[in-house]
């Protein structure tokens, strides 16, 4: 082969190695949007579809690899090499956390407002479904992006507080993730919200990141 084949055979490798490296990160980081625009029967769906093209990808760095080895080691193995990149950055980049923080302080004032709005109760008109998961409040239209899943809060009594919980997975029966406002400075517990939280973490003086799974 010359060496101008070499380059060309080079060329698809390299750029489905670089497509599934970008395709990748962006998966990660908006996974949970993906999700909600997407429902979770179908994101699935999409990620083993990227599977496949990584699957495919690290096959064809390979064979480049093979094919490439006389031109330096280098140039045969970057696509290799980016494949082996985006499996480390997955693994280990907390993308979720990283998402989820960045999200807490980027909206903390609006819905601090919205708990005020709550407590106050000025958002009674908006309340309806009042049963064994809570108040269900629908916020205004202009404050739907605020909570995940319909722009819908949930409102939750106990004797210690009032919980509110902002959606950022609303999920199915009792799988479901947010931001949890308490009144008590204590978090949620099994039976709150009608579910079953597998992780609870203290983001700030009464505010918590909790996960619920069925």
């Amino acid at each position: 082969m010359t060496e101008e084949g070499k380059r060309r055979a080079g060329t698809p490798a390299l750029t489905i190695a670089l497509c599934v490296f970008v395709v990748g990160i962006l998966i990660s980081l908006f996974r949970w949007t993906l999700v909600e625009y997407l429902t979770p029967f179908l994101e699935p769906l999409l990620e083993i579809a990227i599977g496949l093209v990584f699957a495919i990808s690290v096959v064809w760095s390979v064979v480049h690899l093979i094919r490439a080895r006389k031109q330096g080691f280098g140039v045969a193995l970057f696509p290799l090499l980016l494949n082996v990149a985006i499996v480390l950055i997955v693994m280990f980049v907390p993308f979720t956390r990283l998402t989820t923080q960045m999200d807490f302080r980027l909206r903390y004032d609006a819905r601090m407002a919205i708990v005020s709005n709550v407590l106050d109760g000025r958002y009674e008109s908006l309340t309806h479904n009042r049963g064994s998961r809570g108040d269900l409040i629908t916020l205004p239209a202009q404050l739907s992006y605020l909570s995940s899943g319909g722009g819908d809060i949930v409102r939750w009594h106990r004797q210690d507080g009032t919980l509110i919980f902002f959606f950022s997975y609303r999920g199915i029966l009792d799988s479901f993730s947010g931001f949890v406002y308490s009144t008590g400075d204590a978090p949620p517990k099994d039976g709150d919200f009608g579910g079953r939280f597998v992780e609870i973490e203290r983001l700030r003086q009464n505010w918590f990141w909790a996960t619920s799974r069925n």
